[in-house]
């Protein structure tokens, strides 16, 4: 019994001792946020650019897929498989 408690003191201090060494090391070696990353951290502006708008509108219309086609095959594959679903019940 006593040789038991010794084994399982040795593995909790075997284990804090990896923790606090891990600990320190990524504290020691850990990431810095990128100075340049308060750029993404910038808010939106309530108002958009039509003529932006406009020109991404037209690009989408001169695709020879549109967009629409993968909404509608994202709706049909969602209720196929809710179908197969309900019917293997």
């Amino acid at each position: 019994m006593r040789s038991y408690i010794i084994l399982i003191l040795v593995i909790l201090f075997v284990a804090a001792a990896a923790w606090v060494g891990i600990s320190v090391y990524d504290s020691a070696n850990g990431d810095d946020v990128n100075p340049s990353a308060q750029q993404y951290l910038t808010p939106v502006e309530p108002t958009f650019d039509k003529e932006t708008i406009d020109a991404v509108g037209e690009r989408i219309d001169s695709l020879q897929v549109k967009p629409k086609i993968f909404i509608d095959l994202e709706n049909t594959t969602a209720s196929s498989q809710t179908d197969t679903t309900n019917s293997s019940n």
